[in-house]
């Protein structure tokens, strides 16, 4: 049979039975039953998880305590710089950037491809 906490969720679903010419319709409301009901997380994993959660908690707490979290920076380590300084570190140039060139153009390499296929026809 159904749990208390199922029949919540199947009666917050199943809101109006209405008869209509001798016909059962069910109205659904927007709310779906809640994930919890229909599917539970096992296994070896979810103690895993669950450690894993508990160890990284412990860690914040110590750093916290010690004093070595990370803390936001301070805002005089903003220093002011000029457009041309940063611009002229993100130059592009260099092998990076340089475009290679072919070393027939696209219509010389397409006109040795016809002469080619017709000597093979020949």
């Amino acid at each position: 049979g159904l749990g208390q906490r199922e029949w919540e969720n199947f009666s917050a679903v199943v809101e109006v039975v209405e008869v209509v010419e001798w016909r059962v319709t069910l109205v659904r409301t927007a709310s779906m039953p809640s994930p919890d009901a229909a599917a539970r997380h096992t296994g070896a994993g979810v103690a895993r998880r669950q450690a894993h959660h508990e160890r990284m908690r412990d860690e914040r707490a110590r750093e916290a305590a010690a004093g070595e979290a990370e803390l936001p920076p301070e805002d005089d380590a903003v220093e002011m710089a000029s457009a041309v300084h940063v611009l002229d570190s993100v130059r592009e140039v260099g092998p990076n950037y340089t475009l290679l060139r072919s070393k027939e153009t696209k219509a010389k390499r397409r006109k040795r491809k016809r002469e080619d296929a017709r000597a093979a026809l020949d």
